[in-house]
């Protein structure tokens, strides 16, 4: 199979504390595992079928890094390093929080390092489309406007703001066929919700690396795998076979948008 010039990126499928941090965490792995992007480092792993796929195996909470690294606490309770979990519990311990040079520490360790591996992988010209994958909640968290809400199935966002003026990351003919080819593959009817999101993106990879080449984001509702179906609490853990058949489905649909728009 010949690869195409994709380059995936994963930023929040990481479960794990880096050991700087792992004695203040309060958070267990059940925690861990619900505050990730829930299995996106096993479902958008295309490493035969891609270019290259980028993750990390370091948790959000710990390093965020689709956050400005500019954007450390106390300026911002959500920035690289998080104060609480998506459910608003403590990360870690009163008055335990990484001071400002624990934080420039992790910063240079965990995320420095990416974005470099990001932006030489980039600048060899070789890649024709980045796509960064998320997995999303199923329902609006408590403390949201969509609280207890259910949450689109599928959404692609290729719109940012800068200086004031909305630009396309991609066109909309590719994002319109993406989110098309997931909702037939994976069987969503349209009224399960599925978009192209007509608000700009703030995530910072997105805004530091759309300048170079065509780049979608692309969210997939975890409610496909993570219930009472496919997921087993006593050990944390969803159905391979599973993720095996949605990662398939979603490749075929990446691959052909690819082939068509890009």
């Amino acid at each position: 199979m010949e690869k195409l010039p994709i380059l995936i990126i994963i930023p929040h499928g990481g479960v794990q504390p880096p050991e700087e941090l792992e004695s203040l965490a309060l958070t267990d792995k059940f925690e861990l595992f619900l505050s990730s992007d829930t299995c996106a480092n096993d479902l958008f792993y295309f490493e035969k079928e891609s270019a290259g796929v980028i993750s990390t195996h370091i948790s959000k909470l710990f390093v965020d890094l689709n956050r400005s690294r500019t954007a450390i606490f106390p300026a911002t309770t959500d920035g690289v390093i998080k104060k609480k979990t998506p459910y608003g519990k403590s990360v870690y311990e009163e008055p335990f929080f990484p001071d400002e040079i624990a934080a420039a520490n992790i910063i240079r360790r965990y995320y420095d390092p990416f974005y470099e591996t990001v932006d030489k992988i980039i600048k060899t010209g070789e890649i024709r489309l980045i796509l960064e994958c998320h997995t999303t909640f199923g329902i609006g968290l408590p403390q949201t406007p969509q609280a207890d809400r259910p949450l689109p199935m599928i959404t692609v966002h290729n719109r940012i703001e800068r200086s004031g003026s909305m630009i396309q990351t991609c066109h909309d003919t590719a994002a319109v066929m993406l989110v098309e080819l997931l909702r037939k593959n994976l069987g969503i009817s349209p009224s399960m919700g599925t978009r192209i999101s007509d608000t700009p993106s703030h995530g910072a990879l997105l805004h530091a690396f759309a300048k170079y080449t065509p780049y979608l984001r692309l969210d997939i509702s975890r409610s496909l795998f993570f219930d009472d179906k496919y997921f087993n609490l006593e050990y944390i853990k969803v159905d391979q076979l599973r993720i095996k058949y949605l990662r398939k489905k979603i490749w075929d649909a990446i691959s052909k948008t690819f082939l068509k728009c890009i």
